[in-house]
């Protein structure tokens, strides 16, 4: 929400899970993790190809 990369995106999506503080935190890989199977189930349950 206040990074620089996020001010340059068009589009996003905010995962939540608190203010970045190192380069790799546990949390933030687990937050993405959740997220892509997140899409990945949305898209498939959608139905489309």
């Amino acid at each position: 929400m206040g990074s620089a990369i996020s001010m340059m995106a068009d589009q996003g999506i905010m995962q939540g899970s608190g203010p970045e503080i190192c380069v790799v935190s546990t949390k933030a890989a687990l937050a993405q993790t959740f997220i892509m199977v997140r899409v990945a189930l949305e898209l498939g349950l959608s139905g489309e190809k």
